[in-house]
């Protein structure tokens, strides 16, 4: 699902991209750490998933 919408959305794509490269610079130094820092990006973007996901159903 998620992996499908940013394929289809090449600046969200980015944009997520961009992110998790961001959480490392910071100073993540744990994959629980890092995805814990990322959680609420990923919220924001499935909800925009869920939506471009009822639209093209």
């Amino acid at each position: 699902m998620l992996r499908s919408y940013l394929r289809a959305h090449k600046e969200e794509a980015f944009r997520y991209g961009e992110f998790k490269k961001q959480i490392v610079q910071k100073g993540a130094l744990t994959l629980l750490d890092y995805s814990n820092q990322k959680n609420e990006f990923v919220r924001e973007v499935l909800a925009r998933v869920k939506a471009w996901q009822k639209a093209n159903t």
